[in-house]
């Protein structure tokens, strides 16, 4: 129950902050760039991630 709950938070602050970028006009990955991200992570288990300007 405490993870479906904090599921659906991140759920809505991630549409919350898809919301505000577009509105102002920032670049974002958005979930489907995103997803691919988070599979290829997972597969390749590198041992460090540099995360750079993806917002």
């Amino acid at each position: 129950m405490v993870r479906e709950t904090v599921i659906n938070n991140a759920d809505s602050v991630l549409q919350e902050n898809e919301a505000q970028a577009k509105s102002q006009f920032l670049p974002i990955i958005g979930p489907d760039k995103g997803e691919y991200l988070v599979d290829a992570i997972r597969e390749i288990k590198p041992k460090r991630v540099l995360e750079v300007g993806t917002l």
